[in-house]
């Protein structure tokens, strides 16, 4: 299976609601919607034939209509705070598959992710295609603290390392002493169309597509909006 011959869609799953940030997916960053953002990357991603909108909210609708993307409506009650977003993607897939529109892959992207840019996506499409083993292309970025560090507080009050076989001893290693760890930063998921079928997001063998920190920035919180806005400004 190459690019060439096979399909990718992009599927951004928006809902009207947010815990953090009211309307967080339409707020304004920098002039526009903060969904616009990761449309157009779509839009001018090379691998990506069509770029669809998953929400609940007519406001989003309109918005992602007016970027040149398609919408698919899906039921409120995708849209709940406990409500995973993985079950709108397969909904989505669901539709596609039933207007005999299935495509190969399907690239969850995330409207919370502004500074996620086009190579990253076509990186994550091809990593897929040209390795028959993989299920999926996850976007990561090196985690800033390595797990042998993390600690929790147990029931008597006191520290202790939350992994019990942690490689740190009796006194802190040195950085450099740690093999580099990675988190995976919300913005890419390149995944067979079967393995969500299947119920999973990334299935059994994902690849990784390593994005840097600038670009891994996730909107969830106020702060995030003025860390994102301060990128864009320095890089515009």
């Amino acid at each position: 299976m190459s690019p060439s011959n096979s399909i990718a869609y992009a599927v951004i799953p928006a809902r009207g609601g947010s815990s953090g940030v009211k309307k967080k997916n339409i707020r304004y960053l920098c002039g526009q919607p903060l969904i616009s953002y990761i449309i157009a990357a779509a839009k001018n991603a090379k691998f990506i034939a069509k770029v669809f909108v998953s929400t609940e909210d007519e406001e989003i609708a309109k918005v992602a209509l007016g970027m040149g993307a398609e919408v698919i409506r899906h039921d409120p009650a995708l849209s709940g705070n406990e409500s995973p977003s993985f079950f709108v993607i397969k909904n989505a897939t669901n539709v596609l598959d039933s207007r005999g529109d299935r495509p190969d892959i399907v690239v969850t992207l995330r409207a919370t992710s502004p500074l996620c840019p086009s190579s990253a996506i076509d990186d994550a499409v091809k990593a897929v295609l040209m390795n028959s083993e993989a299920s999926s292309a996850v976007s990561v970025v090196k985690a800033q603290v390595h797990p042998d560090k993390v600690l929790t507080i147990n029931k008597l009050g006191y520290l202790e390392y939350y992994n019990r076989e942690t490689s740190e001893g009796e006194y802190p290693k040195r950085r450099q002493e740690f093999r580099d760890v990675y988190v995976r930063n919300a913005a890419i998921y390149a995944t067979r169309a079967e393995v969500i079928e299947q119920g999973s997001m990334w299935g059994h063998m994902p690849v990784p597509v390593i994005m840097s920190k600038e670009s891994s920035v996730n909107i969830n919180e106020e702060i995030d909006f003025v860390l994102a806005e301060a990128i864009m400004q320095k890089n515009p």
